[in-house]
């Protein structure tokens, strides 16, 4: 496969923008960048339940990727290997 062309990892996730105890917004980081990614809960003022497990389970995602796409190379790999025997 090609080698990686993206920020590597970790990438870690935190909250952002709270407001009364509801976050808002998600960051992404990584060790090199700061804010990688900002991950928005709802464009106005009132989020609900679902927007909040919405964007939290969101910025999970994008902050796994390095480890997805590490998990997917490994597949990868293994896969053309066992197709060259």
């Amino acid at each position: 496969m090609k080698k990686d062309e993206h920020t590597p990892g970790p990438w870690t996730m935190k909250p952002w923008c709270v407001d009364e105890g509801i976050v808002k917004q998600w960051v992404i980081d990584s060790r090199d960048w700061l804010h990688l990614a900002h991950v928005h809960v709802q464009e106005d003022d009132t989020p609900t339940e679902c927007d909040l497990g919405d964007g939290e389970a969101n910025a999970r995602l994008i902050a796994s990727a390095p480890d997805l796409l590490a998990a997917l190379t490994l597949v990868h790999d293994l896969i053309e290997m066992d197709d060259k025997m």
